[in-house]
């Protein structure tokens, strides 16, 4: 889809954190990526974690570290105090300023 023109989003948990990302990046064979690294304070994860009833107690704390050990970002974003269309506003308006200083570079 990527390579016939379609812009993608992917939404993963790295569970190995850097190694899943290098594996990742092989699996899209050089098409371009942007890595945005998704954080939350561990208190708002855990209530969060609850809150959804669908979670398995515990998984936030466990992977809170564990998704983020060893993989490098483009951009990051803090969703503890910033709810996901606002967080999504920042990554377009970072992407929009990426291009624009590549376009003019």
């Amino acid at each position: 889809m990527v390579r016939a023109g379609a812009a993608v989003i992917a939404d993963e948990v790295f569970l190995n954190g850097g190694k899943s990302q290098e594996r990742f990046s092989a699996v899209l064979g050089g098409l371009p990526a942007i890595w945005v690294g998704v954080h939350c304070d561990l208190d708002a994860a855990e209530l969060r974690e609850i809150d959804r009833g669908d979670r398995i107690r515990g998984q936030a704390r466990h992977q809170a570290d564990l998704v983020h050990d060893g993989v490098c970002y483009d951009l990051m974003v803090n969703t503890t105090h910033i709810p996901p269309d606002q967080c999504a506003t920042i990554i377009i308006e970072w992407m929009i300023s990426i291009d624009s200083s590549l376009s003019s570079g």
